[in-house]
């Protein structure tokens, strides 16, 4: 499963992730995580990467019913 997540605020991109799961070695890869330079330092990118590592957990869950390998 491919995902793009996206955060706005106010009808501007703020964050953004962009992720693969891999059914068949049951893995993922986190392609990119980008905050644009007036949101850093909020805490932003650690929650998006948590939000963007619990989106695979997920994935891997339905594919194999157990966690990432």
């Amino acid at each position: 499963n491919y995902h793009v997540v996206v955060l706005e605020e106010q009808g501007t991109i703020i964050a953004t992730s962009i992720s693969d799961y891999l059914a068949l070695p049951n893995s993922a890869v986190i392609e990119f995580l980008a905050v644009t330079p007036t949101w850093r330092g909020r805490g932003l990118a650690s929650s998006l990467l948590r939000f963007t590592e619990q989106l695979l957990e997920a994935d891997a869950r339905l594919a194999h019913a157990r966690p990432l390998e």
